[in-house]
């Protein structure tokens, strides 16, 4: 999404905040320029967070169905929000 986007780690600590003091997170969709910092690697980002996203999102974003029902140049998307919400559920 351009150069000016994987900041928000920096910005929080140059902000005086480690990702350890974030306790809640909440977004308003699952695409991926919302969930994208969620994870580094295999590695939560926010490790002692709690993710709250409206239901209606999750039943779709994060069901097979939805996924195998998916364009197959859209499930990438379905992938990348599986990927970052799932190790906080």
């Amino acid at each position: 999404l351009g150069a000016t986007t994987g900041q928000l780690v920096g910005n929080l600590r140059a902000s005086g905040y480690r990702p350890e003091q974030v306790d809640e997170l909440y977004l308003t969709h699952l695409h991926t320029d919302h969930v994208g910092g969620l994870m580094a690697g295999n590695d939560r980002v926010f490790p002692n967070a709690i993710v709250r996203v409206d239901k209606r999102d999750t039943d779709f974003w994060l069901s097979e169905a939805s996924l195998r029902a998916a364009p197959a140049e859209a499930r990438r998307f379905f992938e990348a929000a599986v990927a970052s919400i799932t190790p906080y559920m």
